[in-house]
């Protein structure tokens, strides 16, 4: 018989093939031939019916791969994997709600001596800054949550509280990890870091006043 649940994705199909004896070469004999031949039709349909199972998986893992990586680019800036600032932005009204009347900062810093890095060495080498600076960001911040906005501007949100010391704290750290100077492809970069605030609501309450 043939076993085929389609509900399952990893069913196979499955054939028992029980080839007819044939004695004779009368009518009977044909017929045992015929159903021999339409048998091993069958074994091979159920073959290509794995075959074709396998090929249109293999197809959803690549598409569903697909969709995740553009998902994950249409939210993070492609250099650093920090968040863009549209899913920084997003993520406010949230933030909003968790706050629960509290007061909370969001810190907008861009680098100084940034552009001079990118105009005498090129692009290539302002990447490679970027990125050492995202690094260390990532260890020394301690924010809620960052993103890149775009050039050498960054922003992070910290933690509610009613007197912001988490946003001095932030602040603090954040330029800490700008005193030792960058060495990349022996060269040796120093910037600094100018950084604003914006309090929560006392500054705005949406995410286009905040930002």
């Amino acid at each position: 018989g043939i076993d085929n649940d389609q509900s399952n994705d990893t069913s196979r199909a499955s054939v028992d093939i029980v080839p007819v004896s044939i004695h004779s070469r009368d009518e009977i004999g044909e017929m045992g031939k015929s159903f021999n031949a339409l048998q091993e039709r069958v074994r091979q349909a159920a073959i290509s019916l794995d075959d074709a199972r396998e090929t249109m998986r293999a197809a959803r893992h690549r598409l569903d791969a697909a969709s995740a990586d553009m998902l994950h680019l249409a939210h993070h800036d492609s250099l650093t994997d920090l968040p863009n600032r549209m899913a920084f932005a997003k993520r406010l009204p949230e933030a909003f709600a968790t706050a629960a009347g509290r007061q909370f900062a969001i810190l907008c810093a861009d680098l100084d001596g940034f552009k001079a890095v990118n105009d005498v060495f090129g692009h290539a080498m302002g990447d490679h800054l970027l990125c050492a600076i995202t690094d260390r960001g990532k260890a020394g911040a301690g924010a809620v949550g960052r993103s890149r906005g775009g050039g050498d501007e960054f922003n992070a949100r910290c933690p509610p509280d009613n007197n912001l010391d988490s946003a001095r704290a932030v602040s603090e750290r954040l330029l800490a990890t700008l005193v030792r100077p960058f060495d990349i492809e022996g060269r040796r970069f120093r910037v600094g870091m100018s950084i604003g605030v914006a309090v929560y609501p006392d500054d705005g309450d949406d995410a286009t006043t905040l930002l």
